[in-house]
């Protein structure tokens, strides 16, 4: 299974709900998500998110954007 499609709808619900600004991609497996200076990371792979170094304290962000990659991995998953 591949992980493009599923970035190219993350990407764009990403950037709708944080800013074109506020999103990018590294590698094509992990989206990076930057508000107030505070950056995470979200593995595609992985499904798992975590704070690039001097953003781990912001537990809230982390919080934010696992919750909200979690949503929109189960809105874009199959049912069977």
């Amino acid at each position: 299974f591949s992980v493009w499609p599923r970035l190219t709808y993350i990407d764009l619900c990403f950037r709708d709900m944080f800013g074109e600004d506020c999103v990018s991609s590294k590698d094509g497996f992990v989206l990076c998500v930057t508000v107030d200076g505070k950056t995470a990371n979200i593995s595609l792979e992985t499904r798992t998110v975590d704070c690039e170094p001097g953003s781990e304290d912001d537990e809230s962000l982390r919080e934010m954007v696992e919750l909200a990659a979690q949503r929109l991995y189960d809105a874009l998953s199959p049912v069977y």
